[in-house]
């Protein structure tokens, strides 16, 4: 009597070929959703990497600038700049993303240019931001991943040419990194986690309750957007040091040309005003300071200044030898930071359609796992009982 009945309730249990279904649809949603993330977050390093290149070139042009100014105040044609190989060597040796360096003249003839056989050809370039940047960048051009960027130069008597500087985006160079290694590493192995935890751990009782599912789905994508964003910052923090190096040599290079005249930096004049000059060219810069050894020599933007330097906190900076050590010769060296509030507002100003976009892929997701969710297996009817028995 009691053998039919143990039958039907064995039978009104939960279908393994179901639950096994369900498994390999969970894996598939969460596996999607977590290469979506991916995807979001490379578009939002391309969006925020182009705002920290642009920073970057644009100070290496004004590196270029600043070399010029003596030949330029005599009212000299851009033609007769004859620093520009070793100022555009300097460029070319520091940042391997610039492919050329040009003058060109006020009827766009290339008069100097490093290295001689670059040739642009005839692109076609698009004015403006880069993939929607969002503010439009004076003297910035684009086609496809090559960019230039294009500063115009005075002379005694009016406008004498430009600089012209191109540069590649390194986009897949960047992610090479080992802050973008690790955190892909990361969701690979959290993928790996869910794989195991769906097909093997999971307990069907899981697959029969939408609850318990949005709540295994919600915390996979919680730790993978907490990856993604750590990541995103790493790459950025690593760009902000980049660019605070560029502003470091900018400074450094014109102070090393005194230098090696057998001028003490100490003895020029307008030092101060040389670096505020600094400081105030672009509002990322938190802070240049000029070191003898530790003792501040001239500083700008330092808010508890003293004798001696001390890192700032919440600061990405960067320190540049002026020249190398020399006995009985005092060693002078770069401080340029940038301050971590710039960096987190350039990645929020830049992420903002991404993290939309990651938001409603979760929420996809969220819909889709009521086709993954197996339904309750329906309870044996009294009629069934009655029969069996």
């Amino acid at each position: 009597m009691n053998q039919p009945l143990q039958s039907d309730l064995a039978d009104a249990g939960p279908d393994s070929s179901a639950i096994r279904s369900a498994r390999r649809r969970l894996v598939a949603c969460l596996c999607l959703v977590l290469a979506g993330l991916v995807l979001f977050g490379g578009s939002w390093w391309v969006l925020a990497s182009s705002r920290f290149d642009v920073e970057r070139i644009r100070t290496e042009a004004e590196t270029v600038h600043k070399a010029m100014g003596g030949m330029l105040s005599m009212g000299l044609p851009v033609s007769d700049f004859i620093g520009f190989d070793a100022a555009s060597g300097r460029v070319l040796r520091f940042d391997t993303a610039v492919r050329a360096v040009e003058i060109v003249d006020l009827t766009d003839r290339v008069v100097l240019r490093n290295p001689t056989d670059f040739d642009a050809g005839d692109r076609e370039w698009t004015e403006g931001s880069f993939l929607g940047l969002g503010d439009e960048l004076p003297g910035i051009e684009h086609h496809d991943w090559l960019s230039r960027y294009s500063l115009p130069v005075a002379g005694r008597f009016g406008p004498a040419g430009s600089i012209v500087l191109y540069y590649e985006h390194e986009i897949l160079a960047e992610f090479t990194r080992s802050t973008a290694i690790a955190g892909f590493a990361a969701l690979v192995l959290l993928a790996l986690g869910v794989v195991v935890h769906a097909a093997v751990l999971a307990n069907p009782e899981v697959f029969q309750s939408y609850r318990e599912l949005a709540t295994v789905y919600a915390v996979t994508c919680l730790i993978g957007l907490g990856i993604v964003g750590a990541t995103i910052f790493g790459l950025g923090a690593t760009k902000a040091i980049e660019t605070a190096n560029a502003y470091g040599e900018s400074l450094g290079a014109r102070l090393g040309e005194a230098m090696a005249l057998g001028i003490d930096p100490s003895d020029l004049v307008g030092l101060g005003d040389v670096v505020r000059e600094y400081q105030e060219s672009n509002d990322i810069i938190s802070y240049v300071a000029l070191l003898e050894g530790n003792r501040i020599e001239a500083a700008a933007g330092l808010q508890d200044q003293s004798d001696r330097w001390m890192r700032p906190d919440g600061v990405f900076d960067a320190v540049i030898e002026v020249r190398p050590r020399r006995l009985y010769r005092p060693q002078y060296r770069v401080a340029v930071g940038i301050p971590l509030t710039v960096v987190t507002r350039v990645l929020w100003h830049t992420g903002t359609t991404a993290m939309l976009g990651a938001a409603a892929l979760i929420a996809l997701g969220l819909g889709l796992l009521a086709w993954v969710r197996v339904p309750e297996p329906s309870t044996v009817a009294p009629s069934t009982l009655r029969a069996s028995a």
